[in-house]
């Protein structure tokens, strides 16, 4: 199932994360987003969708 993100104004921000498999940016990811009212979007999930 494709999770289409909400339309991007002026004022939106984009939190991107990267790092070393088992860095821990997953797990920063999912918790900002659990503790904030932000979506998380996996970009290795979207690569995979469309390949």
């Amino acid at each position: 199932m494709s999770k289409q993100p909400a339309e991007l104004s002026a004022d939106t921000i984009i939190l991107g994360f990267t790092g070393s498999i088992g860095s821990g940016c997953t797990y920063i990811a999912k918790g900002i987003s659990s503790l904030y009212p932000y979506k998380y979007f996996s970009l290795s999930d979207i690569l995979r969708e469309i390949a």
